[in-house]
């Protein structure tokens, strides 16, 4: 599991360095350059699949099932934004992440060792890609964190909080697809929920 971790923040970083020669030409500053697209997007639903890696997967077995999202806010840049709240700003000003989301989720998963209980968890969510200025809408490198709630009745209830990394598969305005994955630190016991999370889920608004 721990290579696994090492191999995914190794490859995010590396495809974050090399994202920076992907760049389109340099463009001018223009204060009067504005598109609806720079506006944040409110409350898309989402489904994905989740997967919860115990380290007493050996008594409990993994966790794999539904995980139901909803988007409060998310946004994209995909050229440079001098939206009508940023014209003052200047090119090299813009420091804030290109996408993001503010999300919350629930997932029931169930073991893949038969007799044992279902595993609950809901939580909110923030994502940040590590680009201020993106030039394309696939493979952007994220960080971001978790807070919420996790209940199983063997292993009891917790308040966990879960440092992530990952990245947004795809990226657009009213569709965004992302892969997640981190270790979960519980506040309360932190040996009954160590281990290893991971999640793909898609979001979409259509207005």
């Amino acid at each position: 599991m721990h290579k696994l971790i090492v191999t995914l923040v190794i490859g995010i970083c590396t495809l974050s360095l090399f994202s920076h020669g992907l760049k389109g030409p340099k463009r001018e500053y223009s204060p009067q350059r504005y598109s609806d697209d720079d506006d944040p997007k409110y409350l898309m639903p989402g489904l994905g699949f989740a997967t919860f890696r115990p380290n007493y997967r050996k008594e409990f077995g993994n966790y794999n099932g539904l995980q139901v999202e909803y988007l409060f806010v998310a946004n994209n840049r995909n050229e440079i934004r001098n939206s009508k709240y940023f014209d003052y700003l200047r090119e090299e000003d813009e420091v804030s992440p290109g996408s993001y989301r503010f999300y919350g989720k629930l997932a029931l998963l169930g073991s893949d060792k038969a007799g044992q209980n279902k595993l609950f968890t809901m939580g909110a969510g923030v994502d940040f890609s590590f680009e201020n200025q993106l030039q394309r809408n696939w493979a952007i490198p994220l960080f971001g964190i978790e807070a919420g709630f996790i209940r199983h009745k063997q292993l009891g209830n917790d308040f966990v909080i879960t440092p992530l990394a990952g990245m947004r598969i795809f990226n657009s305005r009213n569709f965004y697809v992302t892969a997640l994955a981190g270790m979960p630190f519980a506040l309360g016991n932190y040996e009954n929920y160590r281990g290893f999370q991971f999640s793909l889920s898609a979001n979409f608004s259509t207005w």
